[in-house]
């Protein structure tokens, strides 16, 4: 397998992009999901009517992504919580969004923060229904965004990986011409 200057660069812009975008979120991950579609479906039309080592890439990569993609959509909403998820690429997310994600406790009344309450007490008429706090945790990082996101971040890796063995393949099965 080789390497081009070009295919790092893009590689290592789209890998970029995809962090600053687990960050971020909001119309960013919007942007990128679109990015990320525009790709998979231009792929799967060379796959279609593309020739030679063009069309290898493009089957190689569309095959792994859509695959990787069904499979955590068959997981419904839960692998969209990095604290639920069952997949190994969710579980290596979870202490990805712990490090990048600030949780910090807002009043429900008034919406302003607040310090981090204390755990109820009996002492403190914590059991009784007396001294409950009104605050309510808030995360910096929307969790599905971070999930979705990060998702489909390995699902570009996957078929990007699976475009490299298809290349492979096809240049070993293709007869050289003397």
């Amino acid at each position: 397998m080789s390497y081009s200057l070009r295919e790092l660069m893009v590689v290592a812009l789209i890998a970029g992009l995809g962090l600053a975008t687990l960050n971020a979120g909001g119309w960013l991950a919007s942007g990128m999901i679109f990015l990320a579609m525009v790709l998979l479906m231009g792929l799967a039309i060379v796959a279609l009517v593309g020739n030679g080592i063009e069309r290898a890439y493009a089957i190689g990569f569309v095959i792994p992504a859509i695959c990787y993609g069904v499979l955590v959509w068959s997981g419904g909403n839960r692998e969209l919580d990095p604290y639920e998820s069952q997949l190994p690429a969710s579980h290596l997310l979870q202490p990805l969004f712990q490090a990048m994600a600030k949780t910090t406790w807002v009043d429900i009344f008034s919406g302003k923060e607040i310090p981090k309450p204390k755990a109820p007490t009996a002492s403190s008429g914590g059991f009784l229904g007396v001294g409950v706090s009104q605050g309510v945790p808030k995360e910096s990082i929307n969790r599905e965004t971070f999930m979705k996101t990060g998702h489909l971040l390995f699902a570009l890796a996957m078929g990007y990986a699976g475009a490299k063995f298809a290349v492979a393949v096809d240049r070993r099965s293709t007869p050289q011409a003397p």
